[in-house]
């Protein structure tokens, strides 16, 4: 509260809110190289992780894909 009494003295209320949201901008992006260089260990891991799954989801992506070209051709068959 005090740090807006403050501020009151110089800014008016739209100024004091600029001044707030401009300030909390320029916080996350000198921060954004720290919170990149913690992302990057997760994001591999991450990646890592599906890699491994890959040749079950693309199973499965074939399977679904048959069953839709089937069922696809079994409902034009009715209507044609």
């Amino acid at each position: 509260m005090g740090v807006f009494l403050f501020f009151r003295w110089f800014m008016n209320t739209k100024q004091i809110f600029l001044f707030f949201l401009l300030f909390f901008v320029a916080l996350i992006v000198m921060t954004l190289p720290i919170w990149i260089d913690k992302a990057l260990p997760i994001m591999r891991n991450s990646i890592n992780s599906a890699g491994k799954t890959f040749e079950e989801m693309l199973v499965s992506l074939k399977y679904i894909s048959e069953r839709l070209s089937q069922d696809v051709t079994k409902m034009m068959d009715k209507y044609l």
